[in-house]
């Protein structure tokens, strides 16, 4: 089946790319239906700093006010320039997709072991590519990723979400 993006654009690369030269638009938005949880994911074609490696479940920030570039380096940028998650495996340098909206199985925690189910989830302000949450019922002071669908595996250190960035 046919993927398509904004505009009816078809994409010629696969979610799984690791491109080292750029095959998409920097930017792009596609959309994909979810048919093992429902609803829409949204991922973008972005670059990966060239000091960033890109795992699945990593959190991202965008390092340019045109969201085409990504870091989980929390140094580099801000917990407000929150960009989305890797989902697969991203080298240095080279172009992939991230996810920014829908139902993602696993964003790496901090290891705090204190995020529960519906729990406002930021970018972590003090640990590289990881996230931290703001408790049920109180105001964010940074710009949301999304939210926990679940309690957070303490022993893995992750956290299903439902990715709300761009949708």
């Amino acid at each position: 089946m046919a993927k398509y993006g904004e505009f009816g654009h078809l994409f010629a690369t696969a979610l799984s790319a690791n491109d080292s030269t750029r095959k998409e638009p920097l930017g792009a938005k596609r959309y994909e239906y979810d048919a093992t949880n429902g609803g829409v994911k949204v991922y973008r074609y972005v670059a990966v700093a060239s000091d960033t490696t890109v795992a699945n479940g990593t959190v991202l920030t965008y390092t340019d006010a045109y969201h085409t570039t990504v870091t989980s380096d929390i140094s580099d940028t801000g917990q407000n320039a929150a960009a989305g998650v890797g989902i697969g495996t991203g080298t240095a340098g080279y172009y992939v997709w991230i996810q920014s909206g829908g139902y993602h199985s696993a964003l790496k925690t901090n290891g705090d072991d204190d995020i529960a189910k519906y729990a406002t989830l930021i970018v972590d302000p003090t640990t590289d590519g990881v996230c931290d949450s703001v408790a049920s019922g109180t105001a964010p002071t940074h710009r949301i990723l999304g939210y926990a669908v679940a309690a957070d595996d303490d022993t893995a250190n992750t956290v299903a979400a439902y990715l709300t960035i761009d949708n």
